[in-house]
Formats: C-alpha cells, structure tokens, sequence
C-alpha cells in the first residue's frame, strides 16, 4: 500500500479543522453531529476535505482528529481527496458523499441506539458508460502517531492494538503475540500481514497491518476495530501514514491489497460495489473481551453453528495406513478397512472417514470398487456391521493435478476443455541469478563450488526442489531447494578459501511465492575443507519472515564453507531458492568480467506456471464434472465431504472456462463455494468441511474466518489449521493456541482429526483438541496399551458430554481452562490443561453469570478442583505435567 504523505491540501485543511475545534461556534453550523451513548462522530467538510473527530464518550478521548484519507489510483492515475464532498445526518446516520477517482462515493456512519457501537459503510459506483479499474484504494479515519521527533503521541503511550481473533496464528513461533504499541506501528516492526493472503506483495517495511479485527486497548477499555464483508476479501487495517508533521494512524474505512478486492478493478458503467461493514465497538475489559464481542458481531450475521449442529465423530484411517494410496489394491483394500472400522467403533465414532485411496486415482472422486466392492453395499456395511457412516476426502482440482499427489495421477479422467492456461507459462523463464553484484563475485557460481543440504523434500523427488537448486545460478520457486526435515541446514562448498563479507538469500527471490518462509537463521563460515570443525557463526537472523532477496551483510571473513542453518520457517518446511554467496571486496574489472564468462549455471528450470495446476478449479467443466462425482457419492449414502487441496491456484486464461479473465482470489473463492453449493442442492444434510480456499490445507490461514459461511448453500465447517499431523509437537510448540484464540472469536464449527499416536496417557492430545474442534476426528493406535486404553476411556467420557463440545457456548477463562456451557440445561463442562513441563496449579474463576448459568441454583460438581459458592465458579487443580481433566458443573439433583 503506498504510503500518502502529507500535501499542501491536506496541511490547509488541517489548519481549518483545528481552527474549528478552537471555535466551535463559528462552525457550528457546518459540523454534522452523530452520537449515541459510546461515540460521537463529528464531520466537517473544508477545502475540499472531510475532517473527522470521533470521540470515545466512556473516556473523553479522541480515537480519530483529522482529515479523512480518500485516495485511490485508476488505471495508473493517483487520485487524493474527496471532490465535491458533502456531510448530512438524519435519523442517527451521517452521510458523506463525493467523487473519488470519478467514482461515487458513499460512506454511511450509523450510531446505533442502545448499542455500543457505530458502523461504517462504503460503496463506490461507477456513473460512466465505460469501465473502470482502481488498483488502489485507501480510505481511513486517522489521528496522530508519532510525532515529527519520533515520540509516540501522548495519549498512546500505553495503548495496544492486538488481533482478532487471532492473537496467536498457527504459523507464528512459540511466544509470538499480534500485540503491537505505537512504535511498533510506526515502525513497521513485527509481522504485519497479520491476515490477508499470504502471497500479498510486501515490498520493505509492512505498512498496512490486516486482521479480521483489532482491539485497541487503553487501560481497562477497548475499542474494538472489526470489519465484515461477505462479497469482497476486506480486513481491518492499520496503515501508518508518514508525513512532515510525523505519523497518523489510518483506520476503519476500507483499502486495495493485492488486487482484492477483484469487484473493484472490474467496475463496468452503472456498476456499484458495496464494502462492507466496519463496526467499532465499545467494550469493557481487553483483548478476550473485544474476541468475543467479534463473536457476537458474526452470531448476528449468521455465522454460527445451528441449534442441532451434531457432526458425526470421525475415525480417520490413513494413521494406521500411511502410504497405503501408493498401492491400492493390495493395501487399500476392504480387509484393511475393516480391521480400521472396528477400531473405530471401539473408541467410540460415528463414522469411518476415507482419506486418498478410496477413489481410482488421488481426486477423481470415483469409487474405488476394484478393491472396496460397490459404494452402497459398502456404505450398508460400514453401518451394520460397525455402525459408522461414511466420510470422504475430496482433494480438489488445485491439488489433485499439481506436482504432489497421492498416488495415481487423476488429470485424464477430467474433461480436458477444463485444462488450466496460465499466463506465465508462456513468458515466466527464471531470470539468471547475478555473477557480479556492486564488482564482487558471487562465490557460489565459482566452477567448483558445490551445494549440499541436511535433507531434501521427499527424499528430492520433486524435480523442481533439489539441493543442486541451491546454487544453480537461476531464480524462481521451480528450481529452489525445500527441506525434508527441519530444523534443517543447507551450505555451499566454494572450493577454496575466499574473502566472504554478504550472503544473500531468498524463499522465492521471484516473489511468487511466500509460503515456507524461514522465520530464524544463522549463517556460519568455515575454512575447514570438511566442514568437521571451525565454524564461526558470522550472522543471527530473526525473528523475521525471509521473502523477496535479502542480504545479509557480516564483518569479512576467510571462508571455504558457508552454511546457512534455517532454525525456524513458517508455513511448512522451509525452502531457500538461492545461496549467493558475495566475496567481501570488488574484483579487479577484468576478473569480474571472466567470472562473468565463466559462471556455473545448472540447467534451466522449467518456466513459473510449467509446475502449477493442470486443472483449472474454477472452470465450468470441472465443477459441472466434480460435482456430479460427488453428488453420485452422497446419493449413496456418503455424510461428509472434506474439500481439501484447493488452494490458489494461480491466474488462467482460458475465456471458455466461464470465468473472470485474469482469475483473481475471490474469483477462485466463488468456484469452490458453487461447489459446495452444488452438493448441498441436492443433498442440504451432507456436511462440507471447507479448508481456506486461499491457503488450502496448512496452519496458514489468510481468508476472514467467517468469509463466506452462512451463505445460502455453503460450507458446514472450518478446517482445523492442518494441526493434525503431530499434534502434540503443536501443543508443545504454540501452534495450537491458535484454536483457542479462534474459538473466542468465532462460532464458526471447526473440524480436525489428531493422530493418537502423538499422545501421552493424560491424553492432553485428545483433550485439548476436542476442546477446541467442534468436530472431532481421531485415529492412529498408540504403541503403549496403556495410553490407548485411556484414550478409549476418554472416549467414552468425551460421548458423554459431546453435547457440550458440540454445541455449547465456548468461554476461555484462559489457555489452561475451557468452559463449554448449555444455559438450557444449566450446566458447564471444564477441561483443565497444564501445557507445561513442570507440575503446577492451574486455577481461574468465573461470575456464573459469565458463564449463562443461573446463580440461585445449587450446583453439583464431578470432578476435582473445581467449586461453585457465591456466584462465582472456581478453579484450583494441582496437575501433572502435560495434562488434562474434565469436570462437569450441573444442577445438584
């Protein structure tokens, strides 16, 4: 987002406005009031600007003072200001029209009586005949940061603006909070795209902050900052805006990022295009407070599980059978199955779900009836003989025809009109990495210079992802290394001791790509030959978040060996795309130039866009075929479709496939929403779990939480952050401290199935997911008898009181203690968790009121350390280390 500094205009006008706030008398009459009990929002148009004072009523404090920002950029023009702006208040609105970029503009301010909040709206229309495309947009409140000599402004000195509802992402190191002051903003320190597409261009320092929401706290009140759009991908943002009188914070309003939102660079004549809601509410308390107050914004809306919301409890087989897609009639076969379902049934679940395999190939979606007989005499006997009903995973186009997939390749069963074109392919070769850099020689294409790697990803049979990749001498994601294994090391042998003083690396130096991203490094420099000993570590990076081409520069040292120890990465297992490796002094011209000559480069990887999806997800012939396939699946008696593998996947061109040419996010968003809407036409009771159609499966999550749910004939269920695989290690590392931030935000289901076998005999594992998934998948055979036994008896416990976890209302008194609460039967289940290495007390408490439970009642507690007197529940539980209880507080009979 460009930073709009301050002009001439917007000096005058700011002038005018304090001006006016000395004498409010002589502009009485030009100032449009609007108020209700927690803000007053007072608007003053001058000088061809709207001024803005919004006041928080509960403190006197002013949130916003100042010019309002209106700029956009059309088709390459920069447009600043509001032409013809006017203000009008009726009835508790106040209304601002004008013209922005030749767009009309209305932006609505509701103050809504009796609530504690005010609510903006957007919308933008296109009066002309002719089309219009903004590349840019950015329209926000503001108010003073930081002052000219760089002090944080006096009234902000301890205020926070924190996530939500994610406080903690599932992508963030252990201890990493999205908790950020007044100099961290002004700065642009930390991790800025907060949410929002992680493929969303960052060039230098991150000046726009996104996230669902904030809450921007100030002592023992908050304001929280939320926004919610079900037709264009819009955030909350912060943008710090640079300029001669210091920095202003922008907020509310509504911005461009990376293209989206898409409705906006399509605009033909007539056509108007609504933003969305941004409500900012008043709420007593912090963070959690302001999460849950989110919560309540989306329950309004709709996004919500419904009142008879029972999702089948999964046994997920492919724990106990990995690989076994690889070869399916000998492995995948019937036999195994069953021996899978009666485990199953033995642990108490609903249903036996299918993960790659069951089908003819990974994504055709076609029953494999060669090794499991007929689909609906298998679904009759998974029911009578086990008593579990049938759920299937889906991989869709994205996944199913890319570089990765499980098992037979499944491209030539799907009709070949729906084949991906991407503009890429045609015009995407690797640019060639530098030799000379500022006339030093870059080491690593020396003829001898040789790389080497820990590990490789999947044992380096991926052509595109090879340790040689390291230093090949061309950029760009298909021809990079990706580690097998982290934490993870690759270096480069130079041959010869040389004079080193910069390394510069890069995930995707193309920028294409942003996912693995190392997060904390190290590079070190030997000039051992072996690389057995003499290692001096001559750089620390992090915590940072390793994208574009990043140079690390270091006091010059003699090197023959420079490794690069990628100790942290986020979004998978980390990938470098190029070592360089810069000698610490210029070479004489005439060896520059030989090296220039002499260079080593490694064959040319295949084009961007070579390697990406063959199928294009969001073409008619697909989806017309998909969803006939699947449909087939649930006439015969399949309950859940899992959606998986459809993340982006990149631009196509194809002007039959009936799609928006380019084909942008929200594009791609809508293919897999008719999906769903397609099955549930047909068969409304089938539940879809819906992995973000960004991101697709991993612990990423860049799409609004809520972002099209609800919607007539949508999705059923979030996923579940991927953290799946070694569910402990995510307990263990913070990853999973996402879903419980996640649960105080948000009533949107989320479903995940956890591998037992990473469980310890307190099953902390069990416990703590089925805690914070309202739908729950289990599967894997723990090696210790005795952990499996007591994973069954929690089992049993967890079929007791699923009405609670299910469909109860989830209260955080903190990580450690979960309360899921049924006001209709006045009673509330707890799950204790001590997520530490040492034993300890977990304790909290809790007005019953907080909870929806009725303080006359005499209650009835089973389980320890929990007690109810005086109205308030509390909690004191010495517990083990990495352990877990459940209690249950009910009416005393």
């Amino acid at each position: 987002m460009p930073i709009v500094p301050f002009g001439p205009c917007v000096l005058l006008a700011l002038a005018l406005f304090l001006l006016a706030s000395c004498a409010s008398d002589a502009f009485a009459d030009e100032r449009v009031v609007v108020s209700n009990a927690a803000f007053r929002l007072e608007v003053y148009c001058a000088a061809g600007d709207v001024l803005a004072t919004l006041t928080d009523l509960r403190s006197g404090r002013r949130l916003a003072d100042g010019p309002v920002l209106y700029a956009a950029t059309r088709e390459g023009v920069r447009a600043e200001g509001l032409e013809g702006a006017t203000a009008r208040a009726a009835a508790g609105r106040l209304t601002v029209r004008g013209r922005l970029a030749g767009l009309e503009l209305t932006q609505t301010f509701t103050a809504v009586r009796g609530r504690p909040w005010l609510e903006e709206r957007i919308a933008l229309r296109n009066p002309g005949r002719s089309g219009a495309r903004l590349e840019d947009l950015a329209i926000g409140l503001g108010r003073p940061l930081i002052d000219a000599a760089g002090r944080p402004a006096a009234d902000l000195a301890a205020d926070r603006w924190i996530a939500v509802p994610f406080r903690h992402r599932a992508t963030d190191p252990k201890g990493l909070r999205r908790d950020y002051g007044a100099a961290d903003l002004g700065k642009g320190a930390g991790h800025g795209l907060v949410s929002g597409p992680e493929q969303w261009p960052q060039d230098g320092p991150r000046r726009l902050w996104l996230s669902e929401g904030w809450a921007w706290t100030h002592g023992g009140e908050t304001v929280g900052l939320f926004r919610y759009c079900q037709e264009h991908l819009q955030f909350s943002a912060l943008s710090p805006e640079t300029g001669v009188l210091g920095t202003r914070l922008r907020f509310g309003g509504a911005w461009m990022a990376g293209g989206e939102p898409a409705a906006l660079g399509r605009m033909a004549g007539g056509v108007r295009v609504d933003l969305g809601l941004t409500r900012y509410a008043a709420v007593r308390g912090g963070w959690a407070e302001a999460a849950r107050a989110f919560r309540d914004l989306l329950d309004e809306k709709g996004c919500r599980f419904p009142a008879d919301y029972n999702p089948p409890v999964h046994w997920e087989q492919l724990y106990n059978m990995e690989g076994a897609w690889n070869d399916r009639p000998h492995r995948y076969t019937l036999a195994a199955i069953e021996r899978e379902a009666a485990l199953g049934r033995a642990y108490g679940c609903e249903a036996i779900y299918l993960d790659p395999g069951w089908d003819t190939a990974f994504g055709t979606f076609l029953w494999g009836e060669d090794w499991l007989g007929p689909r609906r005499a298998f679904v009759d006997r998974m029911r009578r003989e086990h008593g579990l009903e049938l759920a299937l995973h889906c991989p869709l186009a994205t996944w199913m025809s890319g570089p990765l997939s499980w098992g037979i390749e499944a491209v030539e069963s799907w009709p070949k009109a729906g084949l991906r074109r991407d503009p890429r392919a045609a015009n995407g070769d690797p640019p060639p990495v530098p030799a000379v850099v500022d006339g030093r020689r870059n080491l690593a294409l020396l003829p001898d210079a040789r790389a080497s790697a820990s590990s490789v990803l999947d044992g380096g049979s991926w052509p595109i992802h090879q340790v040689a990749h390291l230093a090949d001498g061309w950029y760009g994601n298909t021809g990079s290394w990706i580690a097998g294994t982290a934490p993870a090391w690759a270096e480069i042998d130079l041959g010869a001791a040389y004079r080193v003083g910069e390394v510069r690396l890069g995930n995707d130096h193309r920028g294409q790509y942003s996912d693995r991203a190392a997060t904390r490094l190290r590079v070190r420099a030997t000039e051992d030959e072996s690389g057995d000993s003499g290692w001096t570590t001559v750089r620390e990076v992090g915590p940072t978040r390793l994208a574009g081409t990043a140079a690390f520069a270091f006091s010059p040292v003699r090197a023959r060996r420079i490794r690069v120890e990628i100790l942290e990465a986020a979004d998978g297992l980390p990938r470098l795309d190029e070592i360089e490796v810069l000698e610490a002094d210029p070479a004489p011209p005439a060896e520059a130039a030989e090296h220039e000559r002499r260079a080593r480069r490694g064959p040319k990887p295949p084009p961007a866009g070579a390697a990406g999806p063959r199928v294009c997800l969001g073409s008619r012939q697909y989806i017309d075929e998909a969803a006939k396939r699947l449909i087939a699946n649930c006439d015969d008696g399949a309950v859940f479709l899992m959606l998986d593998g459809n993340w982006w996947s990149g631009d196509c061109i194809d002007p039959d496939h009936g799609h928006p040419i380019p084909y942008r996010w929200e594009d791609h968003i809508r293919a897999n929403l008719e999906l769903a809407r397609r099955v549930h036409a047909r068969h409304p009771r089938v539940l879809i779990e819906m992995h973000d159609m960004i991101a697709g499966g991993s612990t990423a999550r860049p799409t609004p939480v809520y972002y099209k749910y609800g919607l007539p004939g949508s999705f059923d269920e979030n996923w579940g952050l991927e953290l799946m695989w070694d569910p402990m290690a995510d307990l263990r590392e913070g990853r999973a401290e996402a879903l419980y931030d996640y649960n105080l935000g948000c009533n949107i289901p989320v479903y995940l199935h956890i591998d037992l076998r990473k469980d310890n005999r307190a099953c902390v594992v069990l416990w703590w997911y089925a805690s914070t998934c309202r739908h729950l998948g289990i599967g894997g055979t723990h090696a210790d008898p005795a952990t499996a036994a007591a994973q069954q008896a929690a089992m049993r416990r967890y079929r007791e009181l699923e009405r609670f976890f299910k469909r109860g209302e989830f209260v955080g008194l903190s990580p450690q203690v979960h309360a899921h609460a049924l006001p209709a039967e006045n009673a509330v289940v707890l799950n204790l968790f001590n997520l530490s290495d040492t034993s300890r007390a977990v304790t909290a408490e809790s007005p019953l009121a907080s909870l929806g439970l009725d303080r006359a009642e005499r209650y009835a507690v089973i389980g320890d350390g929990v007690n109810v007197s005086d109205g308030v529940l509390r909690v004191r539980r010495e517990m083990a280390p990495w352990s877990a209880e459940v209690a249950l507080v009910r009416p005393a009979r």
